[in-house]
């Protein structure tokens, strides 16, 4: 697989699971009391024992419509498609990597050489397979 595509979904996964997840804005009561020294104090936690609470706003989490379900819906199994595909691409990346056969030994190649490309397909190996695992642990999360 190309070092661009690599990027590409790199950059591009996090942007997708913040918006199927969907950073919602936060909703919290807010109470406001006056304080055993006559302050007046405003927060989301709710008042301690024994001040005089003033005021309570209660906030409600906003309302989803059926459309805005069936979209997030539609954006999640797009993204579940996309891991899996690219689950499949990096399975075959590490298949393709382990049927690798180093190049028979010539008399302009030397030991050191081979060794050293040798240990590169390795590292490369081990990189696709942790890629793989990382798919399938999101791919898991989002079936869950």
């Amino acid at each position: 697989m190309s070092t661009t595509l690599t990027r590409l979904l790199s950059a591009a996964l996090p942007a997708i699971f913040a918006s199927t997840f969907g950073l919602q804005p936060a909703h919290a009561d807010i109470y406001t009391w006056i304080d055993a020294t006559g302050g007046v104090s405003v927060s989301n936690l709710a008042p301690p024992e024994g001040v005089r609470v003033t005021n309570v706003i209660h906030a409600s989490a906003p309302k989803t419509t059926a459309r805005d379900d069936d979209v997030r819906d539609a954006a999640r199994d797009a993204e579940l498609r996309a891991l899996t595909e690219r689950v499949r691409q990096v399975e075959d990346e590490i298949e393709a990597a382990t049927r690798q056969v180093p190049a028979p030994k010539t008399a302009t190649r030397d030991d050191a050489a081979r060794d050293a490309e040798l240990q590169a397909l390795k590292e490369r190996v081990r990189q696709v397979e942790d890629e793989v695992e990382l798919a399938r642990r999101q791919t898991s999360a989002k079936l869950e």
